[in-house]
Parts: C-alpha cells; sequence; structure tokens
C-alpha cells in the first residue's frame, strides 16, 4: 500500500495487480495517465 497526499505521483508496472481506494470520508481527484 502507498498512501498518497495532494501533489503526490506513482509510478507502477500496469501489469500488477492494482486498486485505488480514498481513505478519505471525500472523493479522490485521480489524473490517470496510461502510456504503451
Amino acid at each position: 500500500p502507498v498512501n498518497l497526499v495532494e501533489g503526490d505521483s506513482v509510478y507502477y508496472d500496469a501489469m500488477m495487480g492494482h486498486v485505488l481506494i480514498s481513505v478519505s470520508e471525500n472523493d479522490a481527484q485521480i489524473l490517470w495517465v496510461t502510456a504503451k
């Protein structure tokens, strides 16, 4: 698990299993970029 805060970014191999979960009461806003 990786906890991110506003302004953070993360890179991961999309072939690995992954899930995004907001741990606060508010929904998270996410910019998702996929490259080939």
